[in-house]
C-alpha cells in the first residue's frame, strides 16, 4: 500500500476530499482486478510507460498525480518503467509515497535524438524482490566485422529473485518513428526488437536462467502477420499463455494498440504462471481518475498547457496503461520431490 500522510499538505478541504475519493476508487478497482500480494506464493510484475516522468514540459505534473501512480504501482511487486527523464525528482517523490520498503534502479540517460534523453527504471518492493547485484545496459556486439547499430534507448537488464524464483529481466523502449509499415522507421523498429531479443536468447542459453523481457516494444499487432510481433516471437521468446488469451490486451490510452508486451524464456520447472482469470491484465486508470466528469476540477491547469483535456491528462498519468502478470514463486514441493528421486554417488 502507498503512504498518505502528506495528503495533509492539501489545506483546502474540498480538494483533499476529491483526491482521497480518487484514491479510494483506484484502491477498489485494483482490489477487484489485481490478485492480492502474497509474500511466499506469488510475484506480480508490471510494465508501464509513464509519459515523460521527470521530463514533462508540456503540462506540469500535479503532485496529486504521484499519489495515483503510487497507488497503482503498490499493487504490484516489481514494475518496469519507461520514459523516465533526466530529472529524477518525480521518481524519487513517487518512491517516498510508496514507502520505505520500496527501492529503485535506474539507467543513465540515453543521448542522441533517438534516445530522447530517456532513462529506464525498475521499481520494486524489497520485501518481495531481492536484487541479485547484477545490473547492466545492453550493447549489441559487432557482427561480421561491422559495427552494430545500437538500440535507440539502451535496454536495461537486472538479476532479481523472489522466493524460489530466480530470473533476469530486461526492459526496453523500442524506437517508434513513423507508423507506416513501409517506412524505414518502422523497419528499424522491427530490427531493434529482433536484435535485442536474439541477443538475449543467446545469453539465456549460456546462463541457463529464466529471462523476462518487457516494456514498450511499440508492437502493432498480436499475430504472426504483424512484423513487430513476429520479430519478438521468432527470436525464441514466448508470450505467456494467459496474456495471449487476454482479449483486451491493448495498452495505449485509446485502447487500440498492444504496444507493451511481456515475454519470456524459461528453464523448465522454475517458471510458472498463475492460470486464474485475473492473473494477467491491463489496468485502465482513466475509468477512475481524470474522468470526463472531473474535467472542471482541472480546467485552470489544463488551460495553462494549451492542450485539450484528453491530451493534458495523458501528460498527468500517461498515454500508456500498465500491463501486468502473476508468477508463482514457491517451488519447494517440486524441489523436495526431485531430491527424493535423485541418485547420489558415494
Amino acid at each position: 500500500m502507498a503512504y498518505y500522510p502528506s495528503l495533509r499538505d492539501y489545506q483546502i478541504k474540498s480538494e483533499r476530499i476529491r483526491i482521497i475519493e480518487n484514491i479510494q476508487r483506484l484502491k477498489q478497482a485494483l482490489t477487484e482486478q489485481v490478485p492480492k500480494k502474497n509474500l511466499e506464493e506469488n510475484l506480480l510484475i508490471a510494465t508501464w510507460n509513464i509519459r515523460e516522468l521527470g521530463k514533462n514540459d508540456k503540462a506540469v505534473r500535479l503532485r496529486e498525480t504521484l499519489f495515483y501512480m503510487a497507488e497503482i504501482i503498490s499493487s504490484y511487486d516489481l514494475v518496469a518503467i519507461q520514459e523516465v527523464g533526466e530529472d529524477l525528482k518525480d521518481l524519487k517523490d513517487l518512491i517516498k509515497i510508496l514507502g520505505p520498503e520500496w527501492d529503485y534502479l535506474v539507467t543513465d540517460i540515453t543521448e542522441g535524438a533517438s534516445g530522447n534523453g530517456e532513462r529506464l527504471a525498475f521499481v520494486f518492493d524489497s520485501r518481495k524482490v531481492l536484487f541479485r547485484k547484477v545490473v547492466g545496459e545492453i550493447v549489441l556486439p559487432d557482427t561480421k566485422g561491422e559495427s552494430s547499430k545500437q538500440i535507440a534507448r539502451t535496454p536495461f537488464i537486472v538479476a532479481f529473485q523472489s522466493g524460489w524464483f530466480k530470473f533476469y529481466i530486461t526492459t526496453v523502449h523500442i524506437y517508434y518513428g513513423k507508423e507506416s509499415k513501409s517506412s524505414p522507421e518502422y523497419k528499424r523498429r522491427v530490427k531493434e526488437i529482433s536484435d535485442v531479443a536474439s541477443f538475449l536468447k543467446k545469453r539465456t542459453l549460456k546462463e541457463k536462467e529464466n529471462h523476462i523481457i518487457l516494456g514498450d516494444f511499440n508492437i502493432t499487432g498480436r499475430d504472426t502477420n504483424d512484423a513487430t510481433f513476429e520479430a519478438l516471437i521468432n527470436s525464441g521468446f514466448k508470450i505467456p499463455p494467459t496474456l495471449l488469451a487476454l482479449g483486451a490486451a491493448n495498452t495505449n490510452a485509446d485502447g487500440t494498440m498492444p504496444y507493451d508486451q511481456i515475454a519470456y524464456i524459461d528453464q523448465p520447472g522454475y517458471m510458472e504462471f498463475h492460470n486464474s482469470s485475473n492473473s494477467v491484465g491491463v489496468f485502465d486508470f482513466f475509468k477512475y481518475i481524470f474522468r470526463k466528469e472531473d474535467e472542471a476540477a482541472f480546467e485552470s491547469e489544463q488551460k495553462k498547457s494549451k492542450l485539450t483535456y484528453k491530451q493534458w491528462k495523458t501528460f498527468q498519468m500517461s498515454d500508456h496503461l500498465p500491463l501486468w502478470i502473476e508468477f508463482k514463486v514457491d517451488f519447494s514441493e517440486a524441489y523436495l520431490n526431485k531430491l527424493k528421486t535423485e541418485e547420489y554417488k558415494k
